[in-house]
């Protein structure tokens, strides 16, 4: 700003026009005051600070709610209207500082691994949440052992694996052997000779081989009766089954037939053929396992079947 001022007065006096100052006589004088006055006003350009940007820092109000909502009504509700123009009053807000020296690492928290949840228990779910009774359920239906002889008829329920259903069959003791009761659907022809040939199999090599390794099924029973129930029939979709369900009383399954039984499809499968015996080896595997263990992991308990 002032070699602006400066700059008229020194062309007039470089031109002649201007008044006489007392250095014109030496005009050296004058281009010195000139450039010393540059200097000076460089000197204090680069000494002035220069403004920097101050942040503009934005802070939110967290309200913190009471405890008791229901006894301070908010400043919109009827018993307080807001008054237009007046500010509501912000609450405080709650700080805290937590010294360095308190805060901790998280620890881990010490587990016991060797701790395991309770095993399903069928018959104390059915006597709490279905029969609602204090007492126990007896888990033998018949306080007297039973045993059939040949011709006996009784009625089975079945499953329909694949639509999923239940449905009732009729069927006659067509044999008795020392280990099970082997069942024929009526209106189903099957050769009595194949039949007693299977049983005699199933008697001398089967049952004990598989009792052998596995253990035996849970004998004298549900039924308390120490036979097998083999009952064949037409199941669709199946070579045959064991249902862990016929174990319990009806008043834990309701489709329950109260025995250890083990289901044949005669329709696929012809009786004394190597794999209608392989099947029903297979099936009383599951039998035996589900009294050892009956919440066992289903592929260890099919793979031991494959095995028998």
């Amino acid at each position: 700003m002032t070699i602006l001022m400066l700059l008229p007065v020194y062309l007039r006096y470089l031109l002649g026009n201007g008044p006489k100052p007392l250095f014109r006589k030496n005009p050296f004088v004058l281009s010195g005051i000139v450039l010393a006055v540059v200097i000076l006003s460089l000197i204090s350009a680069a000494c002035t600070p220069t403004p920097t940007p101050t942040a503009v820092l934005t802070t939110t109000t967290v309200e913190l709610p009471t405890h008791a909502a229901s006894a301070s009504p908010s400043p919109n509700s009827p018993e307080t209207p807001a008054i237009e123009g007046e500010a509501s009053p912000t609450p405080p807000l709650l700080t805290q500082e937590i010294p360095s020296s308190e805060v901790k690492p998280t620890e881990d928290i010490p587990r016991d691994v060797s701790i395991q949840p309770p095993e399903r228990d069928l018959y104390e779910l059915a006597r709490s949440l279905a029969i609602k009774s204090d007492e126990p359920i007896n888990k033998v239906v018949n306080p007297e052992p039973v045993s059939y002889r040949k011709g006996h008829t009784d009625t089975f329920w079945v499953t329909d694996l694949d639509r999923i259903r239940t449905f009732t069959v009729k069927a006659t003791l067509q044999w008795v052997s020392p280990h099970a009761y082997w069942y024929v659907e009526d209106g189903l022809r099957v050769d009595q000779r194949d039949l007693e040939r299977s049983a005699g199999v199933f008697e001398e090599g089967i049952y004990p081989r598989v009792t052998t390794v596995f253990g035996t099924e849970w004998v004298p029973g549900v039924d308390n009766d120490p036979h097998l129930t083999i009952l064949h029939a037409r199941i669709p979709k199946v070579a045959g089954y064991y249902s862990s369900s016929d174990e319990y009383p009806v008043s834990v399954h309701e489709y329950s037939n109260q025995r250890e039984m083990i289901y044949i499809n005669i329709g696929v499968l012809r009786v004394g053929s190597i794999l209608y015996l392989g099947v029903l080896a297979h099936e009383l595997q599951h039998a035996i396992h589900w009294n050892h263990d009956p919440t066992e992991e289903t592929w260890v308990n099919e793979g031991l079947s494959e095995v028998a």
